[in-house]
């Protein structure tokens, strides 16, 4: 999916059974014709750290993004 890069943060934290949680949230903006959005929908993923993403990844890039079949990010590209 074809998406606008509208920021990021590093995550790094415990959860309640201790295990260490780390990756990337990705702040994104991109058209949803089928939800009825005027505009862009925003919305954010989580990127485990196991997911590369691009070296210059930088707010304002244009993304593509894929997914697995349960909704985890699998792949970041920059486009």
């Amino acid at each position: 999916m074809e998406m606008t890069l509208m920021g990021l943060r590093p995550v790094k934290f415990q959860n309640k059974e201790g295990e260490l949680i780390e990756g990337t949230t990705l702040y994104t903006a991109f058209e949803d014709e089928k939800g009825g959005v005027i505009g862009k929908k925003c919305e954010k993923f989580f990127a485990n750290v196991d997911v590369e993403l691009p070296a210059d990844l930088e707010s304002g890039d244009k993304v593509e993004i894929t997914f697995d079949y349960k909704g985890k990010i699998e792949y970041i590209d920059k486009i």
